[in-house]
């Protein structure tokens, strides 16, 4: 019987967070606004444009719908500019290729873009061991939503006991 592992990216295959950080505060302060990384490590892993919803509360202002879009495009130009302060888990390769060897399909789904996921899963070297992948602009609700990890099971006819999600927050593991 398949089996699915699905694995979120940041915060358990690299570790992403002071690079997403520093990306998002250069944006902010590009439209007059700022964030401490206090701050941020309270916002966690929410997606960028969750982050400019608190950004604009804080600030008091509402960007529009053109400067949302240039913010989050922005913020992925700083964020593959700082791409070396990501760093991969140790674990991350050699864990998912012995799931594969074992016969276990393995996806991604992450609140990140599908072209970063893409640039991970080069950093890591794990190309041919990745059956799907989707992020925030695959079609879905952001996570912690199931709709990703319910997509992955249908498509490879998988049943939810037979499926495992490795995250790391609390809000997306329930």
């Amino acid at each position: 019987m398949k089996s699915l592992k699905i694995f979120d990216v940041d915060g358990v295959l690299v570790d992403s967070a002071y690079a997403n950080y520093l990306s998002l505060k250069a944006t902010a302060n590009e439209f007059d606004m700022d964030l401490s990384f206090e701050e941020d490590c309270v916002l966690h892993a929410i997606p960028t444009t969750e982050k400019i919803k608190y950004l604009e509360s804080k600030h008091n202002r509402k960007l529009s719908t053109f400067d949302t879009l240039q913010f989050v495009k922005k913020k992925f130009d700083y964020l593959l500019s700082n791409f070396d302060q990501i760093t991969v888990n140790p674990w991350a390769k050699e864990t998912i290729q012995r799931l594969v060897a074992d016969g276990n399909i393995v996806c991604l789904a992450s609140n990140a873009r599908v072209e970063y996921l893409d640039i991970v899963i080069k950093m890591i070297g794990v190309k041919d061991e990745i059956s799907g992948r989707y992020g925030n602009n695959s079609g879905f609700r952001f996570k912690p939503e199931p709709d990703m990890f319910v997509d992955f099971a249908q498509k490879f006819d998988v049943p939810y006991s037979d499926c495992l999600i490795i995250e790391d927050t609390i809000e997306n593991v329930r």
